[in-house]
This record gives structure tokens, sequence and C-alpha cells, in this order.
């Protein structure tokens, strides 16, 4: 095919398009033919009639119309025969300008014999709808005598002309023999949009409510769809917060601000209004209200809604509901009211919803702070805030409550709730460190102790324990908010509640056990019931009454079942992310799959479970997500360095794992791992040298039900420095210590000890009581002492057999300890030297992977530009990233970069 003009790159692949392009075909396989292609803007005709035509045998010339008043008659029909027009000069034909009403005829015949001298040949003229006079006469002129190898094609939207009658006129034109057709072509299906999203993204498939969203912002326009996902790049945080971006911040482009300036200009003032308050309540809305908003009522409003249906302007979301066609639309819509009109809009928004839907606080407070009702909009925000607190929505609410902590003419009393109320929504929020800044600038405004002060405290104080692991500071502001709150028993009794966590600090278990006890004694004085809060594992409630009374009670027994948990105790946990964490810490991991939890949670449940294929990405998209949480980091650096010792880098292991900081369980684990690398390496003293200090802790905080590989692994390296007694006196003081707690890790541990130290238990008791909680990692490195022992006296086969099981895990580390003691066995092992090793340089391949990633690839576009699999790109990214000493792709950048 030839396109003499207005040729246009190739887009992605048509989609969703089969039935339309069948007809297109089999029309333009006639000849002469008059084709007319009809829909709304967006749909994609001009494409449709592109993917036809590159393989088209006829010759197409192209031109279009545009929305110019003063354009030149016949302008797109010259346009697409410039190539080919023979205007030597003498012959006197106007082919430009405005045409002398006796030479029309003279000129039409002339443009019908050039096509007609051209053999095979296609007309195609885009956007009839905005076509003058002239050239609807002249095509009308060409349609009643097309010759005979012409095709003349001709794309239109309905909503968009006041000649549509004119434009289907040219079907009643034609002389028999000339084939007609109309193909109409809609929106793209649900589905359709999913695969067209896949295609540019380079996807194999959008998650499907993501692809949903998707749908619903764009009205499965294949134009915005492209809009919305043109620049979209995948960053480590994922393909989902990428298209998320994309949906709220891309602006209506150029071309469609222009088209809806041009309908809103040829439609009636009323029908202006109504479109324009549609666009302000940005979400579909009964004809009842947008006249409100619109100041447009009766049959005005009848006949305005429904030209606005006509033009396309609006569209009918569902029978009775009205909004914009889709969000760039809303937004190109928006962008022209004028802005004393728009503040006016947004007053009448907010008093319309305000009288039809009261419980509408958040659409209200952003109505009425777009509309300068400042006041309105406070009191609104706040209610709003406690509305998507209750909703599970903690972000919005912590947006909210940050705006109007903005406004620094409140007096302090006011700003104190909000900033009260801001902490406690933030506490499993990732805005908790905009919170924590926002509450120390109210504090550093109050000089004098009081009840309001006393509960910021508590609230940064939960905050800094809680999320940013700051836990001396944290005892500090909740034992000053007790202080402070004498007025408030129920703040105090929560605020002794969470000194009363016992995963942090050095105190001795018996002081976090006074201070629930103070807690729960003080709520029963103030009159609260506990069991009204018992299945609540919401966060604070709506109102400040709700967040001093029902609410303390709620978080007090939260933290009651924490300590619970940390003693082994699971007779209050809740279903909270702090219990799927405890009772991972001992040994109920099954349970804990079953509960909400954090990303450090589910990492480290998917290390203890096997679960290693997908660990290395899931890790990086992890610490994009919780690179500002220190308590999320410090299980994510157990997590890594775990899988760099799996791996074999003892070295990165050692030196990430003794950085682990957070709370005392996780750096339990952390030093316990450190601690069985020096015995693997039979280095006994080095490894109680690592973790001996570590125990008194444990005993401070009676932590022997979540200490369980700390204490065993202490308890070995006691017995490979030839204090076994001291070995048998630590298992017999641990066990004593389980007595009565459900942990069944602690558990296990012991059972491996009495087999290893003592010697009255088999290491297969050991091994089934880690595979019956689901670890079979931990059941592999039971089993591995009793094969060696059974190498001793000459069985290698239970030894070769595990280090094919290591192997099979990614475990390279233990398999090649496993080969290295066969091969001092005099056991033949095959050999595993793999290519050549670069140390701690990085090797060619990972230095390319590591400046696609610092580019903002995903790891499935680097994978399909080197055209290796994603576990491959993974493998590199993870070595790079050690290698490099960083733990966010974020910053490859300066390290690799040319």
């Amino acid at each position: 095919m030839r396109r003499a003009s207005g040729d246009r790159p190739e887009g992605p692949r048509l989609v969703g398009r089969e039935r339309e392009t069948r007809l297109l075909r089999a029309a333009l396989a006639a000849a002469p033919s008059l084709v007319l292609v009809v829909g709304e803007a967006g749909t994609g005709k001009s494409r449709l009639v592109d993917e036809l035509a590159r393989d088209h045998p006829a010759r197409w010339l192209t031109g279009q119309c545009h929305p110019v008043q003063d354009q030149a008659p016949l302008t797109p029909v010259l346009e697409a025969l410039a190539p080919v027009l023979d205007a030597r000069p003498g012959t006197g034909t106007p082919w430009r300008g405005e045409l002398v009403p006796g030479m029309r005829h003279s000129v039409f015949a002339r443009v019908t014999e050039v096509l007609g001298s051209l053999g095979p040949a296609v007309l195609f003229i885009e956007d009839l709808h905005w076509a003058d006079r002239g050239t609807l006469q002249l095509l009308r002129f060409l349609a009643s005598r097309l010759p005979r190898e012409v095709r003349l094609v001709g794309t239109y939207r309905p909503e968009d002309t006041r000649s549509a009658g004119e434009i289907t006129a040219l079907a009643g034109c034609v002389r028999a023999g000339t084939r007609t057709a109309e193909v109409r072509v809609q929106p793209l299906p649900a589905v359709a949009v999913r695969e067209m999203a896949g295609q540019l993204l380079g996807v194999d498939a959008l998650p499907e409510a993501l692809a949903g969203e998707l749908f619903e912002r764009t009205g499965g326009l294949p134009f915005v769809v492209e809009e919305f996902l043109r620049d979209v790049q995948v960053g480590p945080d994922g393909l989902i917060s990428a298209v998320e971006r994309a949906l709220a911040e891309t602006r209506a482009p150029v071309a469609l601000r222009a088209s809806v300036t041009i309908k809103l200009e040829q439609v009636t003032e009323a029908c202006r209004r109504v479109v324009w308050a549609a666009a302000v309540l940005d979400s579909p809305a009964s004809d009842s209200l947008i006249g409100a908003v619109a100041e447009v009522l009766g049959m005005q409003l009848t006949e305005a809604v429904d030209v606005a249906l006509a033009r396309g302007l609006l569209g009918q979301v569902r029978p009775g509901l009205y909004d914009l066609r889709h969000a760039l639309a809303q937004r190109a819509v928006y962008e022209t009211i004028p802005p004393d009109e728009l503040r006016r809009l947004h007053r009448r928004a907010a008093e319309a919803l305000a009288a039809r839907e009261p419980g509408a606080h958040a659409r209200i407070a952003d109505h009425s702070r777009r509309g300068g009702l400042i006041d309105v909009w406070l009191a609104q925000a706040e209610l709003a805030a406690g509305q998507l607190v209750a909703a599970g929505e903690a972000e919005s609410a912590i947006s909210q409550l940050l705006e109007m902590l903005r406004i620094e003419v409140l007096p302090w009393a006011d700003r104190a709730r909000l900033a009260t109320r801001l902490g406690h929504a933030a506490v499993e929020s990732s805005l908790w460190s905009e919170a924590m800044v926002a509450i120390r600038m109210v504090l550093d405004e109050a000089l004098r102790p009081s009840a309001d002060r006393g509960r910021l405290r508590l609230a940064l104080g939960v905050l800094l324990h809680d999320r940013a692991g700051e836990f001396g500071t944290a005892r500090r502001e909740l034992a000053g908010a007790i202080a402070e709150l004498g007025q408030d028993p129920a703040s105090a009794a929560w605020a002794m509640s969470a000194l009363a966590v016992p995963t942090s600090g050095t105190e001795e278990i018996a002081e976090h056990r006074a201070w629930m006890h103070r807690a729960s004694r003080l709520l029963g004085e103030a009159g609260e019931d506990l069991r009204a809060g018992r299945d609540r594992s919401a966060g604070p409630a709506d109102d400040g009454e709700n967040l001093r009374g029902g609410s303390a009670g709620v978080m007090v027994r939260r933290n009651r079942g924490r300590l619970g948990l940390a003693l082994g105790d699971l007779s209050e946990t809740d279903e909270s992310a702090y219990s799927a964490r405890g009772l991972l810490w001992l040994g109920h991991d099954r349970r804990s799959a079953a509960l909400p939890a954090g990303v450090g949670t589910r990492l480290w449940q998917a290390w203890l479970a096997g679960d290693w294929e997908l660990l290395p990405e899931r890790l990086l998209r992890a610490r994009a997500v919780g690179e500002s949480a220190p308590l999320v980091q410090a299980e994510l650096d157990l997590v890594a360095g775990r899988m760099w010792l799996a791996r074999g880098d003892v070295a990165g292991a050692k030196e990430l794992l003794l950085s682990v900081g957070g709370e005392l369980p996780v750096r339990a684990a952390a030093l316990a791992t450190v601690g069985r690398l020096h015995l693997a390496a039979e280095q006994g003293g080095a490894a109680l040298g690592a973790i001996e200090e570590f125990v008194e802790v444990v005993r401070r905080k009676d932590g022997w039900a979540w200490a369980s590989e700390f204490v065993a692994t202490t308890c070995l390296a006691l017995d490979a420095v030839g204090r076994r007694e001291d070995a048998v006196g630590l298992l017999t003081e641990f066990e004593a210590g389980l007595v009565g707690r459900d942990a069944p890790a602690s558990v296990a541990a012991g059972k491996l000890v009495r087999a290893f130290v003592v010697g009255d238990l088999g290491f297969d008791e050991a091994a089934s009581a880690y595979r019956a909680i689901g670890r079979p990692y931990d059941e592999c490195l039971a089993l591995e002492e009793k094969a060696r022992r059974a190498l001793d006296v000459g069985d290698s086969a239970q030894l070769v057999a595990l280090a094919a099981t290591y192997e099979k895990f990614g475990a390279r580390w233990d398999a090649r300890r496993c080969r290295d003691a066969l091969r001092e066995a005099g056991v033949a092992v095959t050999s595993r030297r793999g290519r050549r090793g670069y140390g701690n340089a990085l090797s060619p391949r990972e230095t390319e992977v590591a400046r696609l990633a610092a580019q903002g690839l995903s790891n499935s576009r680097i994978a399909a530009e080197l055209s290796v699999s994603v576990s491959t790109v993974e493998d590199h990214l993870t070595n790079a990233m050690r290698k490099l000493k960083i733990r966010s792709r974020h910053e490859l950048g300066p390290l690799v970069n040319p």
C-alpha cells in the first residue's frame, strides 16, 4: 500500500476489532464502493482503516478535515489529491481558495477524472464531521459517479456533527453497482482493554482488578487507554503502582481539550453548565444532583442532558446516572471551566451533597476545600478521616489530616486533636514518617503538660515503637504521656499497655507484666468494658470520645495479646498483623499465614516454608515498598542474609546479619544464623562469641518461646567448645521455660539439641517436629547430623540424598558442605565447578542487568531485552546489589552507570 498523505507510525497490534476488521475488509474488496466508518472520538476508527490499508493493494490518498471555521473549501480532498493533481499553468482551474459558483461542476468533474485515471485507488477522508459544505458537495458528486476502480472511505463521529444526515446521505447518491457499507466502531469490551494494556506495558496479563479500573476510567476507548499508558515506566514499586500513578496523573491531551472546547461552544449555556457540573462532581450522579449544582432545573435540565448525551459530552453509566465518558474527558472539561465559576460550582456541589448525601463527608470536604469553604472543609474532612480509617483506607485519611494540619491559623487544641488522630491512623501506614514529623511540629508548640499533649505523646510513642523501631525514645514518650493523662485513664491505659510489649528494650519481664496489670486495672476503674472491643481489630474510632474509650480497650487487648504471644500464650490473639508475626515466631506458621501480615512477615513465612523460587524478586519489590520502615527492613535483612548464606556468600551474609536490628525475635534469628555459619566452619568459639551475650536478654524477657533457633544454636556452640555441662544446663532451662507454653518451634529446637548433645532422642524426632510445623529447610538441617553420623559408619546414601535436596531448595552452601564431607570420607562426588568467579567485582552480565535496572526497566523487560529468564535476571540483580552493598535498586544508578 502507498499512502500519499497523512502517514502515521504503526501503533500497537489491533485488539478487539475482529468483527469490524472483517466488515471493512469485505467492503474494501469491492470496487467501486463507499464505506463510512462511524464511532465516537477515541474508538480507533482511523487506526482500524490504517490496519487494513497497510496490506491493501490499491493506491491510498488521504485527506483530513479540521475544526477550522475559515478552512478553504475542498481542502481535505485537494490535499489528498495533491501528489497526483496536474495543475499546469494556464489551465485556470481554481484548485484552492473560494470556488467560483459557475465553475464548481467543472472542478468536481476534474477531481472525478483524476481519480479515474489512477487505476485501483482509495480516497480516504478522515473526520467528515468537520467537513465544510463544499467538501460534502464534492463527495456527493463523486459518490454518484465513482470510477470503476475507486473506493471512497470516510470516518466521522456522529456526536460531533450537525450534518450527520448529509454524511449518511452519501449512500443514497451512489449509482447502481456501487457497494455501500457502514462500519460502526464501539468502545472495546473489558477483556480487550486488558489485552491492549498488557501489550502496551509488555506484560502477559494485567491484574484483573487493575484492568477493571482501567476499563472504568477509559470507557473502553483505545485512544484513552494509550494516553494513560503511553509513558508508563515500571519501577521497583511494581506494575500496579506505575499504572495507578498514570491513572491519577495523566493530563488530557491537547487534541482532546480542543475537541471538548469546540463541542462546548456549540451547545446552549444550560447544556454547558450541566457538563461543567458533571465534571466538577467527577462521579456518576443523577440528573437532579447535576442540575442542582448547575442551577438548571425542569425541562431546561432534561433538554440539556439530552443534548449532552447526543453530543457525546455525557454518558449514561447506569439508568438515571450520568458522568463524563472517561477520566481524560472529565479532566479536559474541568480545565475549560473559568476559575471563578469553578469555585462557585464546587461550593454548590458541597451544598447539594450535604443536602442529599450527608454521610458523604470525603466528597463534601473536597468540594468545600476547592470552593473556599474552609470551615466546612475542616469539619467534614475530620469526619471523612474517621470514615476512611474505619473502611481500611488509612492512606487517604492521612492525606486528609496532613492537609488540614497545614492550616496554621487553627487553634492549637484543634491541631492537637487532628495530629493525634493522624498518629493513630498512621500506625499501619506507609505514611508513618510524615505523620511523625507533623506530630512533633504540633508538640513543639505546646510548652505546658496537658491531656491533649499527653494524647499526642501517646500517638508519637506508638509510632516510634511500632514503626520507627526507636524503642528507647518511644518508651520515654509513652512514660511521659502517662504522666500527663491523669484526666484520661483510657488513653493512659493504652500507653501502659504499649510499655507492656516485651519484644524490645532491656527491662525484666516482670516490669512488662506490671505495666499490663496497671493498664487493665485502670481501664476497669474507668468503667471500660474490654469485651466490647473483643472482636474489633480496626484502628481508632471516629470520634474523640470513642478514641479515648472503646478503641483504647481494643488496643489494650491487642497489646495484651502481644505480651501473651511473646510468652507462648495464644489465648488473646486477634486478627492483626501483630498476631501474624508473633505466631510465626512461635512456630504456628500455617495459622500465621492465614492472617493479614506485613511484607517482612510474608517473606519470613516464605523462607521458613521453603518457598524460595520467587524470593529474590519479592525481596527487591519489598525493598522499594518498605525502605523507609526500619522494622520492616530488619525483617527483610534477616531473609536476605539467610538467602545470601544459602547461596554461598558467607562473608556478605555475616556482615548483613550482624547489622540486623528491629525487635528481639528478629535479632535472635539473625544471631542464630551467624552462629550456625561459624559452627559449619568448625569455629565453635567464634560462634559462641557472636551470640552468648544475647542469652541474658532472652532470660530477662523470659523469651524462650520465641528464641527457639537462637537457644539451639547457643547450646550447640557450647557443646562444640567442650562446655557440654553448660549446654545441657541451658537446654534444661529452655525446656523448663516452655512448660505450659504453646511454642512448637521451640519444642522442635529442644528436641534437636537433645538429640545432638544429650543423645536420648533421635534426629528423626526433631526432623518430624519441624516437618509438622511446615519448615522443610529446618527439617533438612536436623537430618544432616543424622546423615553425617551414618557417613561415619560407612553409609553415604543419606548425605548424598540430602545434598540433592538442598540443591532443589537453592541452598548451594548447604549442598556444598554435604559434598565436602562426602569427599573427605572418600566418597566420589560429581564436580559442581561452575563458571569463572568474579569475587566482589560485578560480572559483565551482572553489570549489564544492573544498568538496565538503574534505567527503570522491570525484571521482565530486562529478561526480554537480554533473552534470558526472569529468574536469571533476579539472580544477577541480587548478586549485584549484594556486591555493591546496597539494599534498593534505586541506589544502582551512580554505582553502575558510566
